[in-house]
């Protein structure tokens, strides 16, 4: 007898069972699976018309390709930095206010030219009137800087105005042989006799068997004597005693020979 009842409640909740799940069944829409699936198209759609547009967005800036421009100021710092003399008097004779530029660090023009070994240009804003006694941010003027760094024949001509002739003409020399071309410059511009000797050797002398073209133009362009001694030509001294000496630095003598001659005749 218990067995029997046993079987009847297992019949009856199995039957309630299904009643429920049909009911669930029936509570659903038929059309419910299909527009799920679609639902879930539509999400995909979405999702790649966002991807799209990110991407779309990629293409239109690309961090890489952006060039944010400098300003005139800015370009003419920069200038200073490069030692880029002609460049710097060009813009100053039209932007007399651009003198009075610094840098974030309150850095003046002087300081930077300190800064950076650009001798000529620290003559020139020398003698423009910047003081080399102003200071930056840190409390350091030109004079400061010039004097941590040894350059001593520029703390002399801060403090002095002048550096003695001596000095200036061996500088100049020292400047040559070692082809600093804007130490070249600067020397002849606070005095240096640019016809100087150490020795018997003059700057061309110097300068030729080394096959510095650069210190050459800039020699030839000072219009330093291109006689060695007496009559003779830094050209014929060259093929004399330095044959190896490339011909387009020979031509280039022979050619800066006979204008200057001419020139002095």
């Amino acid at each position: 007898m218990n067995v029997i009842k046993r079987i009847l409640l297992v019949a009856i909740t199995l039957a309630l069972f299904t009643g429920c799940e049909d009911s669930a069944d029936d509570d659903v829409p038929d059309d419910f699976f299909e527009r799920d699936k679609a639902g879930g198209d539509n999400q995909g759609d979405n999702s790649t018309d966002g991807g799209d547009t990110n991407l779309g967005g990629g293409d239109g800036i690309d961090n890489d390709d952006v060039v944010i421009e400098k300003t005139p100021e800015q370009e003419f710092v920069e200038a200073v930095k490069k030692g880029e003399i002609e460049l710097v008097q060009k813009t100053l004779a039209d932007k007399t206010e651009y003198l009075d530029l610094k840098s974030d660090n309150g850095e003046n023009l002087l300081i930077i030219a300190t800064q950076f070994n650009h001798w000529a240009l620290v003559k020139y804003f020398f003698d423009a009137g910047i003081s080399p006694y102003d200071t930056d941010k840190r409390g350091k003027g030109a004079i400061d800087y010039a004097t941590e760094k040894g350059q001593d024949l520029i703390v002399e001509l801060f403090n002095k105005g002048s550096i003695e002739q001596a000095k200036l003409d061996q500088e100049f020399l020292n400047a040559v042989d070692t082809a600093k071309l804007d130490q070249i410059q600067f020397f002849i511009d606070i005095g240096a006799n640019k016809d100087a000797k150490r020795g018997r050797n003059t700057a061309f002398t110097i300068a030729v068997p080394k096959g510095q073209k650069p210190v050459i133009e800039l020699l030839i362009r000072l219009d330093v004597s291109l006689i060695v001694q007496g009559t003779l030509r830094v050209s014929d001294w060259t093929k004399q005693y330095h044959p190896s000496v490339p011909e387009e630095i020979v031509k280039m003598l022979e050619d800066a020979e006979t204008a200057q001659l001419g020139a002095g005749s």
